[in-house]
């Protein structure tokens, strides 16, 4: 029993002393090379991979937003981060027009609903539309039998998708390829004179109703100066209603309105123009207006 556990003391003692040895990545015992991330075996630690903006080790993603219809879109962005912004659209474009449209230096753009354009102006004494996508790029151009020669002239796009052009001469409604649907030219029940149309909108109630005036008379009251002209119509270019306002003035005008909620009337008109010689707000034009709804 003695000689026993003698033997095992030694040979415990034996084992215990032998030194253990370490390899690297490399198989260099004892060597300074470590395997990094990306499985690169070397001793330069300085050029040990990393992971990039994707998660990915060794990667080269470039990360941003990718959608090219969001205002912080990345040409260069590689992978998407999530960070796309689509609350505001940023598209800018220089687009020169006056080659199309060289009658008049003033045109009406409005944006439409696919984040397009609608442009109005003349061309030859002619109404004139051209449409464009939201790079500027011409979808279609157009112009028309409606006389249109100077100043001011506007264009909505309309509920069916179409657009109503509304100026000096007269008022024209187009579908959305730009096919001419209807043209009412002069004022109502007076064709020889000019309506001098400068804003229209399209009601809730499906019609349109179109300011303007000036050098217009109204018919039933040719002692007055000018008046500013306010007109109803239908979807089909029928006109329903016309009415005239102002005094001995001349040149009584309305140039812009719009439709809002006042109080709890329902269909109010804000229009603001030039009648009696002053600046001529339709707070107390209602009375008068509802009627013509």
């Amino acid at each position: 029993m003695k000689i026993f556990s003698k033997l095992t003391l030694a040979t415990l003692f034996i084992f215990s002393c032998e030194e253990e040895t370490y390899k690297d990545c490399a198989g260099i015992t004892e060597g300074s090379s470590r395997e990094d991330n990306c499985g690169i075996c070397d001793s330069i630690p300085t050029n040990d991979c990393v992971e990039d903006c994707a998660g990915a080790w060794g990667g080269e993603n470039i990360c941003g937003c990718t959608d090219s219809n969001a205002y912080n879109y990345n040409s260069s962005a590689t992978f998407d981060d999530g960070s796309c912004d689509t609350s505001l659209t940023h598209i800018s474009f220089v687009k020169n027009i006056l080659l199309d449209n060289y009658c008049s230096s003033t045109v009406d753009i409005k944006q439409t609903e696919d984040g397009g354009y609608i442009m109005a102006g003349c061309k030859d004494n002619s109404a004139w539309l051209m449409k464009t996508n939201s790079y500027g790029e011409k979808v279609w151009e157009q112009s028309y039998s409606l006389g249109d020669y100077w100043g001011n002239r506007t264009v909505i796009q309309t509920s069916d998708g179409g657009y109503l052009f509304a100026g000096w001469e007269g008022a024209m409604k187009v579908d959305a390829n730009g096919v001419q649907q209807w043209i009412k030219t002069g004022v109502p029940n007076n064709s020889s004179q000019n309506p001098y149309y400068e804003d229209v909108l399209e009601h809730s109630n499906g019609n349109f109703y179109l300011v303007g005036g000036g050098p217009v008379n109204d018919p039933n009251n040719t002692n007055k100066g000018g008046q500013a002209l306010l007109v109803k119509v239908n979807p089909n270019g029928q006109v329903l209603k016309t009415k005239f306002y102002g005094g001995n003035c001349e040149d009584d005008l309305f140039t812009s309105f719009n439709d809002e909620p006042y109080g709890n009337w329902h269909f109010y008109f804000s229009i603001i123009g030039y009648a009696w010689g002053i600046i001529f707000i339709s707070v107390f034009l209602y009375l008068t207006i509802k009627n013509l709804l």
